[in-house]
């Protein structure tokens, strides 16, 4: 009898010390001295999972796994290996991994959720849990997830029948102590762990001991249904700065106290202030409902919860619990538990994991309100006054209203990165000016007025060949792109003969539209080629290379894939895109005229279903922190490396590079739509290139992978890496029909305003 309650009050396994096993002839006298204990030999399987773990990019099959672990015991003998430990209450013997390799494949799956360094930090952590009910479920879920190095849990309960409702044992315990369980269902998940149990519950004797012992806890968490223990070790916690967690399992209610950063803040968020001190000690039962109900804010309870309160002591002995509920508890504490070990989480408050109100019934209930941006109105007074103080001749011819604008719409369906459209038009006694219009460029991604030079380029030559085909030559004045009053160019038109509609580019105009999909198998001939090369003609340096090797093209389409990354997890172009590009809400913004659904924007699922996820903030910003989110930049590359062809566009005229690669593009978009082909402009590298050159708006951590990411692209392309912007289309032969963005209306863009004669 002696011994079975000796054996019922053991928690800890023990570990065989190696010396019991130094060699092959202790060994075999170990393992007769436990000759009736059940021994699991798991060494052989753990090792070869931690092979797969410590090579993830292999995918080895378990005759690789067995001829490398086969090499590896060639020369040992594997038994002698790792630790062997003995668990008294189960008679069991097992042979494992040693401790760091054990806690290392145990924890391999916790990454990158938590990481190597949060996992090692967690680890010299010390957390106390009184109260075993919803403290078993939370003690198991901090252990598995090895929240914690140490340990203490305490209760003096014993498990009865009536327990198992919500706690997740066997019927076998029945009888023994919460802790002593508590802590043996740890030890078999991970015998490391140290664990001490506190049977005779808290006291006012061992309440110090319990939360100071061998260094104070870094946290408690209060699950024990005492309410004056739950005053008591509040009180004695507060001076300490140790922080205190409580859950109620009704509406999920969770209690954070954080006197670790704030010792003076009242107990319990101050419930209880206004009762006497006295009355908080030896309370009454006739007191103890009453307190329950304002510690819980029982008008905020459950209606069943708060039922319930009034039938303990009636039809129930207690308050109850479900075990669905002790479950989500143990799992809210412990992943709140681990963000204040880790500083992720450092408030105090009272908060509500409530299932019922987050999956119920929700129909009828009211539209979630939207707001609009609202565009700054174009200075249409200032405009006038800076194309009239140009000093210019009388124009040769004034253009009809209508072929103004026929030429303005096609200008309009250039492309820009977002679909952003930053032009507005002046048509003005005889001339049409073009002006960039700042309010709808994008803060990072428009870095510099590159992309928006860039757009405003694409947008005259779309003029120009318009111009052509109604007749007109088009002539223009280039202003600087730091032109104070934002004009960026003035037309003047003079006649000429139209352009033959069957050799215009006209046509293509209107259906150019960006295909980010896969592309088929295509080579391209020198024809195809020179007939796309004569897009530069008449550009001043002007240059294009046409890349179709296809190892240059995969090293193009990492290096996009990978600046395409940077842009999405910097917080700056994150906003950019998923707040100003990409339509967050579709149904709200059905009307909108620029934004681009998620859903249209590419027809890879595998990528769709990436940017959703990345579209959370906070995802993007785990992603960055761990160096992760490559699967995305994959995606991307995968995508862009099927072409055929990458050209890279490059203008070295001071003043006008992009604005003239601008007009390369679109020349030679529509010149690939004339042959059947389709293109995409691949934007990312030219804005992070250049903020590269002094480092604005990004953290070393960026700076160091665009500059790696820069020496692969320049190298690619056989230019200097002091190269002005290089600009890469990507021609490809599609089987999809790429959706079209919408276009601002020409009231929103053209202006025409004449002086009468």
């Amino acid at each position: 009898m002696y011994a079975e309650t000796i054996l019922n009050t053991i928690y800890r396994p023990v570990f065989i010390p190696k010396e019991q096993y130094a060699d092959r002839q202790k060994f075999d006298l170990l393992t007769g001295e436990y000759r009736n204990a059940l021994i699991l030999n798991l060494f052989e399987s753990q090792s070869k999972e931690l092979m797969k773990v410590r090579n993830p990019r292999e995918r080895l099959s378990d005759q690789q796994l067995d001829e490398r672990y086969a090499g590896w015991t060639a020369e040992k003998d594997a038994d002698l290996e790792g630790c062997w430990v003995y668990y008294p209450w189960s008679n069991r013997l097992l042979h494992l991994l040693d401790e760091a390799d054990f806690i290392e494949l145990r924890t391999a799956r916790n990454r990158h959720k938590i990481t190597l360094q949060e996992q090692n930090s967690l680890s010299k952590r010390r957390i106390g849990i009184i109260g075993l009910s919803v403290g078993h479920s939370v003690a198991l879920t901090l252990a598995t997830e090895r929240s914690f190095g140490s340990l203490r849990l305490a209760d003096f309960d014993t498990l009865e029948l009536s327990n198992l409702n919500r706690i997740r044992t066997g019927i076998h315990n029945c009888g023994l102590n919460k802790s002593v369980i508590t802590a043996r269902e740890i030890a078999e998940l991970d015998p490391f762990l140290h664990i001490e149990c506190y049977t005779e519950g808290i006291t006012t004797d061992n309440l110090n001991d319990f939360l100071t012992k061998d260094g104070k806890l870094d946290l408690l968490i209060d699950e024990c249904d005492d309410i004056e223990i739950k005053i008591k070790c509040r009180e004695a916690a507060r001076p300490l700065g140790i922080p205190v967690v409580m859950e109620t399992s009704d509406r999920g209610l969770l209690d954070v106290e954080r006197f670790d950063l704030h010792n003076d803040r009242p107990i319990l968020h101050g419930l209880l202030s206004d009762i006497p001190k006295e009355r908080l000690q030896n309370i009454s039962p006739a007191d103890r409902v009453g307190l329950v109900m304002r510690i819980i804010d029982v008008s905020k309870a459950s209606l069943r919860g708060r039922a319930s309160l009034l039938e303990v002591g009636q039809s129930i002995s207690t308050w109850p619990q479900l075990a669905s509920a002790v479950t989500l508890g143990g799992g809210v504490v412990a992943d709140v538990s681990r963000r204040i070990l880790l500083d992720q989480f450092t408030e105090s408050g009272r908060y509500y994991v409530d299932l019922e109100q987050l999956v119920g019934n929700t129909a009828g209930s009211p539209a979630e309100s939207v707001s609009i941006h609202t565009e700054k109105p174009f200075d249409l007074a200032a405009a006038i006054a800076t194309v009239d103080s140009l000093s210019a001749s009388p124009p040769e011819i004034f253009l009809d209203p209508e072929h103004i604008k026929l030429i303005v719409e096609a200008a309009s369906h250039a492309p820009s990165y977002g679909n952003v459209q930053p032009w507005k038009w002046v048509y003005r006694n005889g001339r049409l000016h073009l002006f960039h219009d700042k309010t709808r460029s994008l803060p990072f991604l428009y870095y510099k007025d590159i992309l928006a030079h860039f757009a405003l380029g694409a947008a005259f030559q779309n003029v120009v060949i318009k111009s052509a085909e109604l007749g007109y030559h088009a002539t223009s004045h280039i202003f600087p792109a730091d032109n104070e009053p934002d004009l960026v160019v003035t037309i003047e038109f003079t006649s000429r003969e139209p352009v033959d509609i069957a050799s215009s580019l006209s046509p293509f105009i209107h259906i150019r539209a960006t295909d980010r999909s896969a592309g088929e198998s295509l080579q391209l001939t020198d024809t195809d080629l020179d007939y796309l090369g004569q897009a530069a003609h008449g550009i001043i340096h002007g240059r294009i290379d046409f890349i179709q090797d296809s190892a240059h093209i995969r090293t193009l389409a990492e290096v996009v894939g990978a600046c395409d990354l940077v842009t999405l997890l910097h917080d700056e172009g994150h906003a950019d895109f998923f707040g100003k590009v990409i339509k967050t809400n579709e149904e709200a913004n059905a009307e909108s005229e620029n934004s681009i659904p998620l859903s249209t924007y590419t027809s890879d699922p595998g990528l769709l279903t990436a940017l959703s996820i990345v579209k959370d903030k906070k995802i993007a910003g785990i992603l960055k922190d761990i160096d992760g989110g490559n699967l995305v930049a994959g995606l991307i590359g995968r995508t862009i490396a099927t072409s055929p062809c990458i050209a890279a566009i490059s203008v070295t005229s001071p003043g006008q590079e992009a604005f003239d690669s601008g007009r390369i593009v679109q020349e030679i978009w529509l010149r690939a739509l004339k042959l059947g082909l389709a293109a995409e402009i691949l934007y990312s590298p030219v804005v992070l290139f250049e903020r590269m050159k002094n480092g604005d708006g990004l953290d070393n951590t960026d700076m160091n992978k665009i500059q790696r990411l820069a020496n692969h692209f320049y190298n690619t392309l056989k230019l200097p890496i002091e190269s002005g912007p290089v600009f890469l289309l990507r021609i490809q032969k599609s089987a999809t029909i790429a959706t079209k963005t919408n276009r601002l209306t020409l009231d929103k863009i053209l202006f025409i305003v004449n002086d009468e004669i």
